[in-house]
Protein backbone atom coordinates (compact mmCIF):
# COMPACT_ATOMS: atom_id res chain seq x y z
CA UNK A 1 0.00 0.00 0.00
CA UNK A 2 1.26 3.43 -0.92
CA UNK A 3 0.10 7.03 -0.61
CA UNK A 4 1.11 10.26 -2.28
CA UNK A 5 0.66 13.88 -1.33
CA UNK A 6 0.34 15.59 -4.71
CA UNK A 7 0.23 19.24 -5.66
CA UNK A 8 -1.72 19.83 -8.86
CA UNK A 9 -2.22 22.95 -10.91
CA UNK A 10 -5.72 23.12 -12.35
CA UNK A 11 -7.78 25.87 -13.99
CA UNK A 12 -9.59 26.32 -10.66
CA UNK A 13 -6.32 26.36 -8.69
CA UNK A 14 -3.56 27.70 -11.00
CA UNK A 15 -1.32 28.23 -7.95
CA UNK A 16 -1.63 24.56 -7.08
CA UNK A 17 -3.80 22.43 -4.85
CA UNK A 18 -2.75 19.50 -2.68
CA UNK A 19 -4.57 16.16 -2.74
CA UNK A 20 -3.94 12.78 -1.13
CA UNK A 21 -3.96 9.61 -3.22
CA UNK A 22 -3.86 6.18 -1.58
CA UNK A 23 -3.58 2.86 -3.44
CA UNK A 24 -2.90 -0.78 -2.84
CA UNK A 25 -1.16 -3.41 -4.94
CA UNK A 26 -3.46 -6.11 -6.28
CA UNK A 27 -0.39 -8.25 -7.09
CA UNK A 28 0.50 -8.48 -3.37
CA UNK A 29 -1.78 -10.98 -1.60
CA UNK A 30 -4.59 -10.08 -4.03
CA UNK A 31 -4.59 -6.53 -2.69
CA UNK A 32 -6.14 -7.70 0.57
CA UNK A 33 -5.95 -5.69 3.77
CA UNK A 34 -4.19 -6.93 6.89
CA UNK A 35 -3.45 -4.99 10.10
CA UNK A 36 -0.56 -3.04 8.54
CA UNK A 37 -2.62 -1.97 5.54
CA UNK A 38 -5.56 -1.06 7.79
CA UNK A 39 -3.35 1.11 10.01
CA UNK A 40 -1.72 2.81 7.01
CA UNK A 41 -5.04 3.54 5.28
CA UNK A 42 -6.47 4.84 8.56
CA UNK A 43 -3.48 7.16 9.09
CA UNK A 44 -3.55 8.48 5.51
CA UNK A 45 -7.29 9.15 5.67
CA UNK A 46 -6.90 10.93 9.02
CA UNK A 47 -4.14 13.07 7.50
CA UNK A 48 -6.43 14.08 4.63
CA UNK A 49 -9.23 14.95 7.08
CA UNK A 50 -6.92 16.89 9.41
CA UNK A 51 -5.52 18.97 6.55
CA UNK A 52 -8.92 19.22 4.77
CA UNK A 53 -7.44 17.72 1.60
CA UNK A 54 -9.36 15.72 -1.01
CA UNK A 55 -8.55 12.00 -0.92
CA UNK A 56 -8.63 9.63 -3.86
CA UNK A 57 -8.58 5.89 -3.14
CA UNK A 58 -7.32 3.85 -6.10
CA UNK A 59 -8.80 0.61 -4.82
CA UNK A 60 -7.96 -2.76 -6.30
CA UNK A 61 -8.44 -5.20 -3.46
CA UNK A 62 -10.27 -8.24 -2.22
CA UNK A 63 -11.13 -6.97 1.26
CA UNK A 64 -9.84 -8.24 4.59
CA UNK A 65 -7.05 -10.82 4.50
CA UNK A 66 -8.36 -13.82 6.41
CA UNK A 67 -5.87 -16.67 6.57
CA UNK A 68 -5.28 -19.82 8.50
CA UNK A 69 -1.94 -20.47 10.15
CA UNK A 70 0.49 -21.94 7.63
CA UNK A 71 1.90 -24.37 10.19
CA UNK A 72 -1.60 -25.84 10.64
CA UNK A 73 -2.53 -25.76 6.94
CA UNK A 74 0.50 -27.87 6.13
CA UNK A 75 -0.44 -30.81 8.36
CA UNK A 76 -4.13 -30.95 9.28
CA UNK A 77 -6.15 -33.97 8.22
CA UNK A 78 -9.83 -34.47 7.49
CA UNK A 79 -12.20 -36.63 9.53
CA UNK A 80 -14.56 -37.73 6.77
CA UNK A 81 -18.17 -38.68 7.49
CA UNK A 82 -17.63 -41.75 5.30
CA UNK A 83 -14.08 -42.64 4.21
CA UNK A 84 -15.46 -44.56 1.21
CA UNK A 85 -17.88 -41.84 0.11
CA UNK A 86 -16.20 -38.43 0.47
CA UNK A 87 -19.20 -36.69 -1.09
CA UNK A 88 -20.96 -37.17 2.26
CA UNK A 89 -18.71 -34.45 3.68
CA UNK A 90 -16.55 -34.23 6.76
CA UNK A 91 -17.13 -34.03 10.50
CA UNK A 92 -13.96 -32.27 11.67
CA UNK A 93 -10.34 -31.49 10.93
CA UNK A 94 -7.64 -32.92 13.16
CA UNK A 95 -3.97 -33.40 13.88
CA UNK A 96 -2.15 -36.67 14.34
CA UNK A 97 -0.48 -37.11 17.76
CA UNK A 98 2.91 -36.49 16.09
CA UNK A 99 1.77 -33.24 14.47
CA UNK A 100 0.01 -32.18 17.67
CA UNK A 101 3.33 -32.48 19.54
CA UNK A 102 4.93 -30.12 17.01
CA UNK A 103 2.22 -27.48 16.56
CA UNK A 104 -0.22 -28.01 19.43
CA UNK A 105 0.32 -24.44 20.63
CA UNK A 106 -1.14 -23.18 17.33
CA UNK A 107 -4.56 -24.76 17.96
CA UNK A 108 -7.20 -25.28 20.60
CA UNK A 109 -8.20 -28.90 20.30
CA UNK A 110 -9.57 -31.91 22.10
CA UNK A 111 -8.53 -35.53 22.06
CA UNK A 112 -10.71 -38.07 20.26
CA UNK A 113 -10.03 -41.79 20.62
CA UNK A 114 -11.48 -43.92 17.81
CA UNK A 115 -12.79 -47.45 18.30
CA UNK A 116 -9.66 -48.83 16.62
CA UNK A 117 -7.49 -47.07 19.24
CA UNK A 118 -6.30 -44.26 16.95
CA UNK A 119 -5.90 -40.90 18.70
CA UNK A 120 -6.89 -37.74 16.85
CA UNK A 121 -6.58 -34.16 18.09
CA UNK A 122 -9.75 -32.50 16.78
CA UNK A 123 -9.15 -28.82 15.99
CA UNK A 124 -11.68 -26.51 17.63
CA UNK A 125 -9.87 -23.21 16.99
CA UNK A 126 -6.81 -22.32 14.92
CA UNK A 127 -4.77 -19.77 16.85
CA UNK A 128 -1.54 -19.67 14.86
CA UNK A 129 1.83 -18.16 15.69
CA UNK A 130 1.44 -14.98 13.63
CA UNK A 131 -0.56 -12.12 15.12
CA UNK A 132 -2.31 -11.08 11.91
CA UNK A 133 -4.49 -14.12 11.24
CA UNK A 134 -8.20 -14.72 11.45
CA UNK A 135 -11.26 -12.68 12.14
CA UNK A 136 -9.54 -10.41 14.66
CA UNK A 137 -8.37 -8.50 11.60
CA UNK A 138 -11.93 -7.42 10.94
CA UNK A 139 -11.58 -4.80 13.67
CA UNK A 140 -9.15 -3.02 11.33
CA UNK A 141 -11.71 -3.25 8.53
CA UNK A 142 -14.28 -1.66 10.81
CA UNK A 143 -11.84 1.11 11.72
CA UNK A 144 -11.15 2.04 8.10
CA UNK A 145 -14.86 2.02 7.28
CA UNK A 146 -15.38 4.42 10.17
CA UNK A 147 -12.57 6.79 9.20
CA UNK A 148 -13.57 6.79 5.52
CA UNK A 149 -17.17 7.50 6.48
CA UNK A 150 -15.89 10.46 8.51
CA UNK A 151 -13.84 11.60 5.50
CA UNK A 152 -16.88 11.31 3.23
CA UNK A 153 -18.75 13.72 5.52
CA UNK A 154 -15.85 16.17 5.96
CA UNK A 155 -13.83 16.28 2.73
CA UNK A 156 -14.02 15.35 -0.95
CA UNK A 157 -13.55 11.60 -1.40
CA UNK A 158 -13.30 9.53 -4.55
CA UNK A 159 -12.95 5.77 -4.57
Amino acid sequence: MVAWLLEMSTPEFPGGRKIVVVANDVTFKVGSFGPKEDAFFHAVTNLACDKKLPIIDLAANSGARIEAAQEVKSCYRVGWSDELNLERGFQYIYLSPEDYKCIGSSVVSHELKLENGEIRWVIDIIVGKADDLGVEKLSGSGAIVGVYSKAYNEIFTLA
